[in-house]
């Protein structure tokens, strides 16, 4: 991939300030320092959560469709459906629900 950068700009900052943005810059998991500056000032907000917040959401939804599936497979073999796979199904909905809202606490907390 050709690099079509080709304007370089320069800025000064203290020794504090650099060692702040080189912290966040660590915890935006950033290939370097340049890219994370370049998407602070393009975007203006860089976002991380924590990797077990999405996947205990995406291990819900898993669940989900794989109850789904199973029901679905039920119902192909003996045209009826069970009222514990309903149920089943309605737990793992409730779950993704509850992780889903606190999903959206969180991103209610950050300040733009």
């Amino acid at each position: 991939m050709e690099n079509n950068r080709r304007y370089n700009l320069k800025f000064r900052v203290t020794a504090e300030e650099l060692a702040v943005i080189k912290h966040k810059c660590q915890l935006a998991h950033c290939r370097s320092m340049s890219a994370f500056i370049r998407r602070m000032t393009l975007y203006g907000v860089g976002v991380n959560f924590p990797e077990e917040v999405l996947l205990k959401i995406y291990k819900s939804v898993s669940g989900a469709a794989n109850n789904i599936n199973q029901i679905a497979m039920r119902y192909h073999s003996s045209n009826r459906i069970y009222s514990e796979d309903i149920n089943e199904l309605k737990k793992c909905a409730d779950e993704m629900q509850k992780q889903l809202c606190a999903l959206q606490e969180k991103i209610s907390e950050i300040h733009f």
